[in-house]
């Protein structure tokens, strides 16, 4: 089926535009196909109910739906008012609209070096992936798959009229490369976010998502400096809140300020899925358990639909000891987003600390063939015992970021530390603690450390963090 640039793949699911793979979960995909089917039809929202979700289904469908429509819109570029795409009725359901004429797209051209931003893929973001750890990745950038998923906002930059329109549609193009399963997407985010405060200086909000795309390229500095300015034009701007939250923890390793920006920004989005999940972050590696899981359960309820989010939601379950839950949450991430290794890798370790080896074994595959490696090659046969086969694709992780020589913090010390080489893994800690990588705060709670806890250098390294709020050592 196609409409102007796009085309969407039925068999696979998948949407194209001029032959490129959009990023959307196959749910959205499915939504999108049965409107543009009936287009010109207002579809009610209890049949779309009725087509998306069986019988009985256990989630709150309107949110679902609602979740489900935005992210179609941000991969259309679509608004919501004076839409070109999807029209809403309130509370009765949507019509996809009859075609249009073609109007030129608003370009928006890269950002020149002399701003600051490369025009081109970035290398520090790349760097900033080798760091973070390859297949490890997912928790080494809990705060940043997590920070740039937003939900519903009464206004924003993309539908401030006041706003000019090259601005709207370059904070809808780094929105939605900063939200996108695909992390290796999200390198283009500064470029476009950049721009869009640059045509719009007095917008809190694209600046607070361009402090988000600068924490996630690996500029700490960068990202307080605009979460600093957002914060001058809003002082309550919830994003600018949130990212001065997780810097304020991972830079300066403090726990309660950290715990009052965040809960801040979490009383402004009280329904913000992602919102709840960093403040169950930063509850669960102060060892606070107790508050952080019905956080959790409750934004897995709030938003049943985004990879990102359920991947995230499973971490936090892992650091507050909720294994079974954290297995269960990254594999309805994968589900959702087949292509997301770090929701596979996720699964892989719950699913093994929980005796499941083969189902781990089946995770971890996956993750081998995400990264392009042969999983037999790297696995053996299946008829190796699955603990034996697991043993050597922790081997394999471990091994494929020895031998990049960017890749020696924190996501190095996680591989290292699952394969067993302790030495390496404490000397990647000592370089993380120095560097304030920001995965660091979470090592007296990730259970994939428990070997190293009764090491004295690993405990040296922890009573920084341990004396400033982190949960200490059992």
């Amino acid at each position: 089926m196609e409409f102007d640039d796009f085309l969407i793949d039925s068999a696979a699911l998948e949407l194209r535009r001029r032959g490129e793979r959009v990023e959307l979960n196959p749910q959205a995909v499915q939504l999108l196909q049965y409107l543009l089917e009936r287009r010109g039809q207002l579809v009610s929202r209890n049949e779309l109910y009725s087509v998306l979700w069986p019988a009985g289904a256990v989630l709150d469908r309107e949110r679902a739906l609602n979740t489900l429509v935005r992210q179609i819109r941000l991969a259309l570029g679509d608004a919501t008012v004076e839409p070109r795409y999807i029209r809403t009725y309130p509370r009765r359901g949507y019509r996809f609209l009859p075609a249009t004429p073609v109007e030129a797209p608003v370009s928006v051209m890269p950002v020149s070096a002399s701003q600051g931003v490369p025009a081109g893929k970035s290398a520090r973001a790349r760097a900033a992936l080798r760091k973070f750890g390859g297949p490890a990745l997912g928790a080494a950038t809990v705060f940043l798959v997590v920070l740039a998923w937003l939900g519903d906002r009464p206004r924003s930059v993309s539908d401030d009229e006041g706003v000019p329109a090259a601005a709207r549609e370059a904070y809808r193009l780094g929105r939605h490369l900063l939200e996108s399963p695909d992390l290796s997407q999200r390198e283009t985010a500064v470029m476009y976010l950049a721009e869009a405060v640059r045509l719009a200086p007095g917008s809190a909000t694209a600046r607070a998502h361009l402090a988000d795309a600068h924490l996630w390229a690996g500029d700490a500095a960068r990202a307080a400096t605009e979460a600093a300015r957002a914060l001058s034009l809003d002082r309550d701007e919830p994003h600018a809140l949130l990212v001065s939250g997780v810097l304020t923890l991972v830079q300066s390793w403090d726990w309660p300020r950290a715990e009052s920006l965040v809960r801040k920004a979490v009383r402004r989005r009280p329904d913000n899925a992602a919102y709840a999940v960093v403040l169950a972050f930063v509850l669960s590696t102060a060892g606070r358990a107790a508050e952080a899981v019905p956080l959790l359960d409750r934004a897995r309820t709030m938003d049943p639909v985004t990879a990102i989010v359920r991947t995230d939601i499973g971490l936090m379950y892992l650091y507050a000891g909720q294994i079974r839950k954290a297995a269960e949450a990254c594999e309805e991430a994968f589900r959702l987003a087949p292509a997301a290794g770090y929701a596979y890798a996720c699964a892989t370790y719950a699913r093994g600390a929980l005796g499941d080896l083969e189902v781990a074994r089946a995770h971890a595959r996956s993750v081998i063939r995400l990264a392009g490696s042969s999983d037999a090659e790297v696995m053996g046969a299946d008829s190796l015992p699955a603990a034996a086969a697991l043993d050597r694709f922790r081997e394999w992780q471990a091994l494929r970021i020895a031998r990049d020589t960017l890749a020696n913090g924190f996501g190095a010390a996680l591989a290292f530390a699952q394969a067993g080489w302790s030495v390496r893994a404490l000397t990647a800690l000592e370089k993380a603690s120095t560097r304030r990588d920001l995965g660091f705060v979470t090592i007296t709670v990730d259970p994939r450390f428990a070997a190293l806890r009764g090491d004295p250098v690993f405990r040296r390294l922890a009573a920084p963090l341990v004396a400033k709020g982190a949960a200490p050592l059992s």
